[in-house]
Order: C-alpha cells, then structure tokens, then sequence
C-alpha cells in the first residue's frame, strides 16, 4: 500500500513557493521562476515508486499463495495479471485527469463526480470517508502489531500476543499516527521523512538476501504450508476451480499498489505533461519489477511471509537480523497510517468546504468550534471504525496461515484481509466507472477537453484491458460471496457432521455478505435512490 497524500503535499508546496516568488520578486520574471519549480519527468516517475512502494507487499503473499492452493506459478500468474491492469489504468488516467481538472483536489472522487455525475459523486465520497479512509485506520494497525508479532517470534520464538493486547497495541498505534499528523501538519512531516527511509530497508534487504538464499529452492513445493481446504470443510467456491484463485488475488495486489494514481494528477505540475504517461509507466515498471521478486522470494521461501526465512538459517545473529526487519516492516506500516492521516484530513477538509462530509450536521450538533472540527471529524470516525470492526473480527473465520499469531488474532487478521482488499477493489472499482465514462465520452463528446497527443487506439486498448481486468475481479467477489452463503446455509440446514459449523462457518460467511451489501450500498445507494426517484415520479407523477 503506498503513501497516496504525496500529490496534496506536492501541490501545496508548489503553490506556496509561487506565491512566495510573487510577492518577493518585483524584478524577476515569474513564469520563468515558476517553470523550475515543475517536475521533471525523472520527478515524476521517482514520485509513482516512493508513493507506490509501501507496507502492503508484505502482508499479502500469504493469502495469494493460499488462494492458489500453494502453486507458486499461478501465484505469480496473478501478479502479472494483475500489473497488466495496473499499467494500463496507469496510462487511461492520465487522460481521464484533463477532463476533471476542476475536481482535482478530489482525486478520483472528482473524476467520478466530471464523467458519471452526482449521484455516483454523492456514494462515493460516502464510501471514501465512511469505508476507505476509516476502515484504513482499522486493519492498517492491526497488520503492524503483525508485524511486532513476527519481530517477537524471531527474538523470543513465542510469536502468539493475548489478544487484549494486540487490541491495545494496535489502537495505540491508530491513536498515535492518526492524532499526531491530523493536528500538526509539521511533525506529521517529520514522522513521514523517518518512516519514508526505514520502509526501503526491508525491501532492500528481502531482495538481496532473499535472491541468494531462496532461489536455489525455486524447484520445491510450497502446497503443503496453505491452509489448503480439509476433506470434511464445507464447499467453497474458490475451490470449485483452481483458476479462481487467480482472479480472487487480484485484488490483494491492488492493495499493494493502492494510492499510485495520485501520481496520475500531477498533468500542471509537469514540466512535459505528455511525457506523464512514460513517467508513470516507467514508475510503475520499476514498482512492479520490485514486487515480483519480492514475491518469488517470499513464495519460494515456504510461508509467502518473513517466516519463510527462519528455516534457511539456525543462529541468533540471523533471528535477530530478521527481527529487526520486522520491526522495519512495522514502522512502515505505522508510516501509512500516518500518510492516510494526512491525505484523509485534506480530503476532509475538503467535502466539508463543499457541505458535502457524511454527517456533517450531526457533528455540528456536538462540536461547534471551527478551529479542529475537522480534526476532530476524523477522529471520531476512525474511532469508530476501528470499534466496529474490531468487535466483528473477533467472531470472523479464522485462516489456517494466521494460527500462529493466536486464534483471536487468526479471526482478526483474516477480516483485515478481506476489508483491505475489498477497500482497495471498490477504489479501483470507481476508478474503472469513471475510465469507462472516459471512454464513452471519447464518442459523446459531453465533456470537451484537451488531450495530450497520444495515440487514440493506445488509450481504447488501455481503457479496455483495465476496466475488464477490474469487473472481472468485481463480479467474482460478488459470485463467491454469495455461492459460499447459500452453500454453508444449505450444509447448515440439511445438518453436518461438523463441530461448531454455525460459528466457524455460516455466522462469518453472514457477516460478509452484510458487509458486502453495505459496501455496495455505501457506494451506489444514492445513484440507485435517483433512479428510484426518477421512476416514482414517471409512474405517479404524471
């Protein structure tokens, strides 16, 4: 997962340093000063990788080995599938941004807002507060007290917490980096400077190490460390074919490079904005270049984590190495949170300028004061998020690959999976709305903008290839939920042999579903209420 406020930041130092040449130079010329203080295309493509390159490549190979029933070359099947869809929603964005330069400030929320109108606009920037940005503060540092937890195995070979205190600790972590930035822009800078440096050491340290000690390996099976599903487990629908496990990847990769079309809206800042979409790919290329090896390493090792590593050497010095590393990851993780603290009370900020924040009035009612509303805004929301769903994972399905964190965690870490990816899929899934308007309005010609010069077939190929790469996803994710409901509410009914299956199996498939539909409704409730609207009034009110 990637630090996605770096284009906020980028745009108000740009801003501050023209205003600063505006009122201090008489005698300088001003277009010539400002044009030095455009990004070069090298800006560029190093601004996609720093705000690409994050915590999340490490949480996610586990799951994806998992999906794939431990076949290490579907596993990186889906990578490629996945960066396939990545580099051309890379390249259509850039495209789709100078339709929407009025929205900017809005991200992609904006672009939604120019291409598919209000009420999609209206669910949407629901769903970024209401879901994106809160539910970010729930599995974000849960997936860092992981983290610690690996450090402790490493250090103290006991990797299992209470899970009273992995709660407390991971609602520490949320409160710290989420107070910390929200009210003090300048030492949330800081915070990010330091975590911004010490996520590179991990990364640096599994490629190089990881290359020497896993590849000669390459050649292993890796099937038997997956929670492979047992013989007397209910049906699950990713199991119905091996190919599904593919698809239902792709979207715990889009985790891992969430946040990278931030680089997409820096068009006014470059100083060659036709150059962005090389810049970006090239960004991208180097991303993903990373991320593959990374997970080959990670695949190759035995677990898809950290763990994996622990086999190749058996000596104090290397558990300690490993530790440290882990506690690197850790900081990292915590440097996200701090950036989604930072980009989410710009967002914020933002809707409530416009009176367009969800229950804006209701916090109005409590908290009267201008100064720190917004603040505490936030706050509150993440808060309760981070309730909410804490209190739901405790009764989720566990997975197998968690055990060893403890069974409490097990449920905990498995409902941050599914919440993260599905927080990161709903994101692209707006992203592709609005790439899909793009594209019919390339025909339409309802929003007339400048384009750069590209080649016309190029953007139509790229359209195409993201967009379906990313309903696929969408619709298997519906199709699973649901087949695995009915499945375990049928087993349910015609009763089994299994122990505590309404526990383990139907009530956590219940909550999914509910959680999905919320998701959904969150998003598309206000366009589906227009359209009820508009039927309503053709029906009676003639």
């Amino acid at each position: 997962m990637c630090l996605c406020y770096n284009n906020t930041i980028i745009n108000t130092l740009i801003m501050s340093t023209s205003k600063k040449i505006t009122n201090n130079s008489k005698k300088v010329d001003v277009s010539t000063k400002s044009a030095k203080h455009k990004l070069s295309f090298i800006s560029i493509m190093l601004i996609t990788v720093g705000t690409c390159i994050g915590a999340g490549i490490f949480y996610k190979n586990s799951s994806i080995l998992n999906n794939n029933e431990g076949d290490l070359y579907l596993s990186i099947f889906s990578w490629v599938i996945a960066i396939v869809g990545i580099l051309a929603m890379a390249y259509t964005l850039n495209d789709l941004y100078c339709g929407s330069k009025k929205y900017e400030t809005l991200g992609f929320v904006g672009w939604v807002r120019v291409f598919n109108g209000e009420a999609l606009y209206k669910g949407l920037k629901n769903f970024m507060v209401l879901i994106y940005l809160s539910t970010n503060f729930f599995f974000m540092p849960y997936y860092a007290v992981q983290s610690l937890q690996d450090a402790s195995g490493f250090f103290t070979g006991n990797s299992e917490f209470p899970i009273w205190v992995i709660i407390l600790v991971a609602f520490i972590i949320m409160l710290w980096f989420t107070i910390i930035p929200t009210f003090s822009l300048k030492y949330g800078n800081v915070q990010n400077s330091a975590t911004l440096f010490i996520k590179f050491i991990p990364v640096v340290f599994i490629v190089i190490v990881g290359i020497i000690i896993s590849f000669p390996n390459a050649g292993a099976s890796v099937s038997s460390i997956t929670n492979v599903q047992e013989n007397d487990a209910p049906s699950t629908f990713i199991r119905t074919c091996m190919g599904f496990g593919v698809i239902a990847s792709i979207p715990a990769i889009f985790f891992a490079f969430d946040g990278f079309y931030s680089a997409a809206g820096l068009v006014e800042e470059a100083k060659k904005p036709e150059k962005n979409p090389l810049a970006l790919a090239l960004g991208l290329s180097i991303v993903s270049a990373v991320y593959v090896i990374l997970s080959i390493v990670f695949l190759v090792s035995g677990t898809g984590s950290i763990f994996g590593f622990a086999n190749f050497y058996d000596n104090k010095a290397w558990s300690i190495t490993l530790g440290i590393v882990s506690i690197c990851i850790c900081i990292s993780a915590c440097g996200v949170i701090n950036g989604i603290a930072i980009y989410g009370i710009s967002f914020c900020k933002d809707l409530l300028s416009r009176n367009d924040a969800p229950f804006k009035k209701f916090f109005k009612f409590f908290w009267r004061k201008k100064n720190g509303f917004a603040g505490f805004y936030t706050l509150t929301i993440y808060f309760v998020s981070f309730t909410i769903f804490s209190l739901i994972g405790l009764f989720y399905i566990p997975n197998g690959i968690y055990d060893i964190y403890g069974s409490g965690a097990s449920r905990l870490y498995s409902l941050c999976d599914i919440i993260s990816n599905w927080t990161a899929l709903f994101a692209f899934i707006s992203i592709g709305l609005a790439i899909l308007s793009c594209l019919i309005n390339k025909k339409t010609k309802r929003i007339v903008y400048k384009t750069p010069k590209q080649r016309k077939w190029l953007f139509i190929t790229s359209a195409i290839i993201s967009v379906t790469i990313i309903f696929i996803s969408t619709i298997y994710l519906y199709v699973e939920c649901f087949y695995n409901f009915f499945s375990f509410l049928i087993t349910y009914l015609n009763g089994t042999d299994i122990n505590n299956f309404f526990d383990d199996y139907l009530l956590p498939q219940i909550i999914t579903l509910i959680l999905l539909i919320v998701f959904t409704m969150c998003i598309f409730g206000p366009f589906l209420l227009q359209g009820t609207k508009k039927i309503a009034k053709k029906l009676f009110l003639r």
